[in-house]
């Protein structure tokens, strides 16, 4: 679906924050045909659950071998630094599980981890991730050079821009980190009860989709102004971890990532980004 009505006319008569009230009008009723864990009350109340020790060390471990020994031969060449002097390699394990046998059958088919997709999603219980509904990642983020000056996430220039939101109803991402997530190495920022469709998150929808720049073919803005997020009452916070932490997010909520400002940094992961029709 497309993130925004491609009609200014449509959306004064509030047709962009009809879609994003609908959307989570049936999301809230798939969601409850199942049983709640705890870890899923977390989840769905914040927007953010982070578990760490996911796995038992000896789990973790074969995992991080598999990867560090495999992985490389997947990865694409390693591109130029970019401007904020980061180096991003991912590719899709979906496409070949059959060369990670320890960490499809250990963490992607994980039945917490699957418990969780299928409420946060809001699919039939019982279903597992696959192919056709998540995309499953190896990604790695270097920093071979010196940092660049940005360091806050305020800054524009930043390497995942302000905070923003990716589209108008809930999706769900999952990362679990093969090496220490620090202030350094880039964590990820979010503002904990900011996927919840409150009369102001609504308002926001409405002033958003009215907005001019949406209409001038630059793209789908979604960007969180420091007006917004005061008024909104957010507040971002780094989700720092160890390794063998499972980070899940609904990146319905306001999030961005933090600067890596730590020269030789690397920063790995796994990540599932799940892709569910918020109208299903």
């Amino acid at each position: 679906e497309d993130k925004i009505v491609p009609d200014r006319l449509l959306n004064r008569l509030g047709c962009q924050a009809l879609r994003a009230a609908t959307a989570r009008f049936l999301l809230i009723r798939r969601r409850n045909r199942h049983a709640m864990s705890d870890n899923a009350r977390t989840f769905l109340r914040d927007g953010l659950l982070v578990v760490e020790n996911f796995l038992p060390e000896s789990t973790f471990e074969k995992i991080s071998a598999e990867v560090e020994a495999r992985a490389e031969s997947f990865l694409p060449p390693a591109p130029e630094p970019d401007k904020f002097g980061l180096v991003r390699r991912q590719f899709g394990i979906h496409k070949r599980l059959d060369d990670f046998p320890v960490a499809r059958d250990e963490l992607y088919r994980h039945p917490a981890l699957n418990e969780l997709a299928a409420i946060a999603e809001g699919w039939p219980q019982g279903t597992p991730m696959g192919p056709k509904n998540s995309v499953f990642k190896f990604e790695v983020i270097t920093m071979p050079g010196a940092p660049s000056a940005v360091t806050t996430i305020r800054d524009p220039e930043i390497s995942s821009g302000d905070p923003h939101a990716d589209t108008f109803h809930s999706v769900t991402k999952f990362f679990y980190t093969l090496t220490d997530v620090t202030p350094e190495t880039a964590p990820f920022y979010y503002a904990v009860g900011s996927q919840r469709l409150t009369m102001r998150r609504m308002h926001w929808e409405y002033k958003n989709s009215t907005a001019a720049n949406q209409y001038d073919g630059s793209g789908y803005h979604n960007r969180l102004a420091p007006e917004d997020q005061s008024r909104m009452r957010f507040e971002l916070r780094p989700v720092i971890a160890p390794r063998n932490t499972l980070i899940a997010t609904d990146v319905y909520g306001f999030h961005c990532r933090g600067a890596m400002t730590q020269q030789g940094a690397v920063r790995k992961m796994l990540r599932f980004d799940l892709r569910s029709s918020p109208f299903s």
